[in-house]
């Protein structure tokens, strides 16, 4: 293919639209531009009058590239351009365009965005009012690879040039300033619950992960947060919380409505793995929540939650952390054990070996409830159907304040994508004594991946 064949575009045809890209990315400190590798229509695209239906692959140092897409999808045409490799920082993207006038008048503005395979359209820039043309983007994750064109779409005898696509990473940047930490409230409106978000300082409008925090029965979620996660999670990369709040029962207890083990004394009808449900796709949704990175961490009856939490949804969360606590005493009344096919959560599961309230052997917690399994159990469940294939066993002497030592069963090179582990805190009961640091060390010990 000859590069030079650009189409003219006196040559347009009449329902084709065309784009002339030099593909340059630079920094703003090296001069080494930094090469696109391949450029993707959302429908075929034309390249000096040969059409293609794959990627096509280019050198980001040439001087003119021309394409074509068909204006007949109705939705607009998509064009990504792959960065090669992770970019960090601010990008600054600036678009050249050539519109006929009449067409410019009712236009919707093109939409840039920043994204990877997962996530191709997850970070939209932001459009300079003043510079038409321009766009400010703030990259969330290392990971983000691509720069999206989307184009609005266009009637079928009009056509519009872009004439150059640069982009330029700027450490020094107007959006790299830093939004301040704040606390906001989430709605569920349909059950008049709340919970509330801890937002911290981050860069204008940087995707995080988000975690949400479950209180054992009897305790808030403001008061259990407090004593058990606000100093452990200094010590961590910045992430979003959400601290839940269980519903009370008739002695005014705060509990959740989790396994038939524990702790809905009184049958009340509380649907809070919906609760939950909302919380997390709320903050996804308006607060800019890393999809790919939820996690939900939960302690005695927030333990239990846990467990029914990704036995219902087991593909919302990248991550469950059940502090003594159980699952469903019969397998086959967790959901997601049933699944044939599809990723499962990393499962931490602790429980503490001199616990009289939710043993690990497995029990009853209270008369009037059910039964629960042993912790050697849950564990060999997951690991079990998440197909994994290696086995190691360590000892930490740094999980407790105590010193006391926490013996770690870890299953990994799972076929569902993920790891399952089994804690047993020694010389430890229902309220173990973590070190300051606990939380930022399952993590750790879990591979969860750090902004």
């Amino acid at each position: 293919m000859n590069l030079q064949d650009s189409v003219c575009v006196n040559e347009l045809h009449t329902n084709m639209l065309a784009f002339y890209v030099p593909l340059v990315l630079t920094t703003t400190t090296v001069a080494e531009p930094i090469h696109f590798t391949s450029a993707q229509f959302s429908t075929v695209y034309e390249y000096s009058r040969e059409l293609y239906q794959a990627p096509l692959a280019i050198d980001g140092l040439i001087d003119s590239f021309a394409i074509s897409g068909s204006t007949a999808n109705t939705n607009g045409q998509t064009l990504s351009l792959n960065m090669g490799s992770p970019i960090d920082g601010p990008v600054s993207v600036r678009i050249r365009v050539n519109i006929p006038g009449v067409i410019r008048q009712w236009m919707a503005p093109l939409q840039v965005y920043l994204g990877n395979s997962a996530h191709e359209r997850a970070f939209e820039c932001e459009r300079d009012v003043v510079a038409e043309w321009s766009y400010q983007c703030l990259h969330p994750l290392a990971a983000h690879t691509f720069i999206t064109v989307y184009l609005p779409s266009t009637s079928s005898n009009t056509w519009m040039v872009i004439n150059e696509v640069e982009a330029v990473r700027n450490v020094n940047s107007i959006i790299a300033t830093t939004e301040p930490a704040r606390d906001t409230t989430l709605d569920v409106i349909s059950t008049n619950r709340s919970a509330v978000l801890h937002i911290p300082e981050r860069r204008r409008n940087q995707m995080l992960p988000l975690v949400v925090f479950l209180h054992p029965y009897t305790y808030t979620g403001t008061y259990w947060y407090d004593l058990y996660i606000g100093s452990s999670s200094q010590q961590e990369s910045p992430k979003m919380h959400i601290v839940a709040e269980g519903t009370r029962d008739r002695n005014n207890y705060p509990f959740w409505n989790a396994t038939d083990a524990c702790c809905n004394l009184d049958n009340a009808v509380v649907d809070d793995v919906a609760y939950v449900e909302s919380l997390v796709r709320q903050a996804i949704r308006y607060h800019n929540a890393d999809p790919d990175n939820v996690m939900i961490v939960g302690m005695s009856n927030g333990g239990f939650m846990v467990h029914r939490l990704i036995c219902e949804l087991p593909t919302l969360f990248s991550l469950a952390i059940s502090i003594n606590g159980a699952s469903w005493q019969h397998r086959d009344d967790c959901p997601a054990l049933r699944r044939r096919v599809g990723v499962f959560p990393t499962l931490v599961h602790v429980n503490s070996n001199a616990d009289n309230v939710v043993p690990a052997v497995g029990g009853r917690v209270l008369p009037a409830l059910r039964d629960y399994p042993s912790a050697i159990e849950v564990v060999h469940r997951w690991k079990t159907a998440s197909g994994c294939r290696a086995y190691r066993q360590t000892t930490s002497h740094s999980l407790l304040h105590t010193g006391d030592a926490a013996s770690v069963d870890e299953n990994f090179n799972c076929t569902r994508s993920n790891k399952v582990i089994g804690i047993t805190l020694l010389n430890q009961n229902h309220a173990p004594s973590f070190a300051s640091d606990w939380f930022s060390q399952l993590l750790t010990l879990a591979n969860v991946q750090r902004n």
